[in-house]
């Protein structure tokens, strides 16, 4: 499901959006294909290096497609443009390094979003991580070192409390339970078990029920809670990093 701010309910404004973008990117894929022919003609003259007029249209076009997609609370599609935008940025410098099958591939997002919010438009349930395809393929042209479907996904964080776990004695965060806490970590990668991940529960919840701050608590609880997520206490070696 898409986060609350992620929905555009005035279908008159999403209609006028998806207008504006298909102008938009369409002088933006026109200004890339110039490009391609005018490489492929330097290719076979002695002229210079291809000039990146047209590739910085293109990116104008799409940056300024961010910025309506961010105006209306279209973040997911927002972050798809960005992707294209960062990948034609990259060729600005070395215009002669653009091939086909990144036009293409810069194309296809577009493409994509456009169909994204026709699904819209026509009241259809679609998720905005639909578009992580295509977010991945212009994050890669552009060199992204991390690339996740989270990034399609928003979500308003906010902490919640956590009620206490009754009859735990608290513990601090000291140098003994940091050790403690250490060594039955080693024990776990090397022999997952049912003592050990119960025991990094009970450490963890000891060290909720002992911390001052609530947010602190909460984490601790989480992780107390994690470490008990099996009545078998089964961590699957084959998850486990080898020690």
């Amino acid at each position: 499901m898409d986060s609350p701010h992620d929905t555009l309910d005035d279908v008159s404004a999403l209609a006028w959006v998806q207008e504006e973008l298909r102008k938009s990117l369409d002088t933006a894929h026109k200004a890339l294909r110039r490009t391609l022919k005018e490489t492929e003609s330097t290719f076979e003259s002695d002229l210079d290096d291809v000039e990146p007029t047209q590739l910085r249209t293109a990116r104008q076009q799409i940056h300024q497609g961010v910025g309506v997609l961010e105006l209306v609370g279209l973040p997911a599609g927002a972050a798809l443009l960005r992707g294209s935008e960062a990948a034609v940025q990259r060729y600005i410098s070395k215009p002669h390094k653009l091939d086909l099958a990144a036009v293409e591939t810069i194309e296809r997002a577009s493409f994509a979003l456009h169909d994204f919010l026709a699904r819209r438009l026509a009241g259809k349930p679609v998720s905005s991580v639909a578009l992580f395809p295509q977010y991945r393929a212009v994050q890669e042209l552009a060199g992204a070192e991390r690339i996740h479907p989270a990034d399609l996904w928003p979500q308003d964080w906010q902490w919640h409390v956590v009620p206490a776990e009754p009859g735990v004695a608290p513990r601090g965060a000291d140098a003994a339970i940091v050790a403690e806490f250490e060594s039955q970590v080693l024990t776990l990668m090397r022999k997952p078990g049912v003592d050990v991940t119960q025991r990094l529960s009970d450490l963890s919840a000891g060290l909720a029920v002992g911390s001052e701050q609530s947010q602190t608590r909460t984490l601790w609880q989480l992780a107390a809670a994690f470490s008990r997520r099996s009545p078998s206490g089964c961590w699957c070696p084959t998850s486990m990093p080898s020690a």
